[in-house]
């Protein structure tokens, strides 16, 4: 809108000060995100927010879990929802309030206010959606950066969460102008690429553990997970495909149960998403499309009218030329096996740069989902 009185603001209705850019819609239409706020009395809080039926007028929050850090919050940017869970991961990439200001003061960078620290571990909030409660289980593992949690869903008593992870913390300066603008046999140029790891969960511990036994009983699974103490488990991760992947999207009718494919991008080593790829999360295979001096962007997933199976639909894709700035193209790939059916090609007036995150809405559904 181009009157700013007319923009609705979410903390008119909730105290709340960030949220993600990735929230759940149920089939209802009910949106859940993941939201931050402070108080002094309780320090900075992680909260899930619920809107009814959409509706920020009808925002309310419905579970709240303190950050660890009393002076800083935990990056983070989706999480994941199953039928009886909200679950979502505390990273040891922080941002300090006193960072905050003293960037702000001194003019320098935002990121600059985030700080990585790796001998810190992760932790697994577990929240239960018909109580608002954590599971009375401390769950950590290595550290990593993740950004994207994929999907999640509830198996024989374990709780499964596949996420899109690195465990370096120079990703941070990867998209920055002046490494992305390096060359390709620059020795300085970080390149540092995600990939898909899975961790398993136990809902539930027994009463009697001893330390170091795998207390997962999945089976096809190289996931552990390890008690620690009486109420605590470590858990540690397998990586579901050993190439670069990011910007995951699934059909989201499988969100919060047990899938096969997950669409995304593989970035090159001059950065760009260079490829797309669909990955059968149980076997590893996968596909690709890839096109010569192009740049393709995230995939979104449309399920056909009368679909039968997960991949029954196309992917769409935008794609863009390296040498040729104002072309643009939206791409239709067959969802079976990335091959293209169609494509719509534009001459833009300006550069077209590489879009982030987009969403595909039909005029035929009740509610807008992903």
């Amino acid at each position: 809108m181009s009157r700013q009185e007319n923009c609705e603001v979410v903390t008119h209705y909730v105290a709340v000060n960030l949220a993600t850019a990735h929230p759940h819609i149920d089939a209802d239409g009910t949106v859940y995100n993941l939201g931050t706020s402070y108080t002094t009395s309780l320090g900075p809080q992680l909260r899930i927010v619920k809107f009814l039926g959409g509706h920020l007028e009808q925002a309310s929050i419905v579970a709240s879990v303190p950050s660890r850090w009393k002076t800083g919050l935990p990056y983070f940017h989706s999480f994941a929802m199953t039928p009886n869970y909200w679950v979502f991961i505390e990273q040891p990439l922080v941002l300090f309030f006193k960072n905050l200001v003293l960037n702000y003061v001194t003019n320098n960078k935002l990121m600059d206010a985030l700080k990585w620290m790796p001998e810190e571990h992760l932790y697994f909030h577990v929240i239960e959606r018909s109580t608002g409660r954590s599971v009375p289980i401390k769950y950590t593992a290595d550290s990593l950066i993740i950004l994207h949690h994929i999907n999640a869903w509830e198996e024989d008593g374990h709780l499964i969460l596949d996420v899109t992870a690195n465990d370096e913390g120079k990703y941070l300066t990867t998209f920055y102008f002046n490494n992305i603008e390096k060359e390709v046999t620059d020795a300085s140029k970080v390149i540092v690429t995600s990939r898909i790891r899975r961790f398993v969960l136990p809902l539930s511990l027994p009463d009697e553990t001893h330390k170091n036994v795998n207390l997962i009983k999945l089976e096809n699974t190289r996931c552990s997970a390890v008690r620690t103490s009486k109420s605590s488990v470590h858990c540690t991760p397998t990586v579901l495909w050993n190439e670069g992947f990011e910007l995951p999207r699934i059909n989201y009718k499988k969100n919060g149960l047990p899938y096969r494919y997950v669409y995304g991008v593989s970035i090159g080593q001059d950065l760009t998403f260079e490829k797309l790829v669909k990955l059968e999360v149980n076997t590893g295979r996968a596909w690709l499309y890839s096109e010569k001096d192009c740049v393709v962007t995230e995939p979104i997933f449309v399920a056909a009218p009368d679909a039968v199976d997960e991949d029954d639909g196309v992917i769409l894709s935008s794609l863009l030329r390296g040498n040729d700035p104002h072309y643009v193209a939206l791409l239709v790939l067959d969802a079976r096996d990335l091959t293209e059916t169609a494509r719509a090609e534009f001459r833009a007036e300006g550069q077209v740069t590489i879009p982030f995150h987009g969403q595909y809405i039909s005029a035929h559904n009740l509610v807008h989902s992903y």
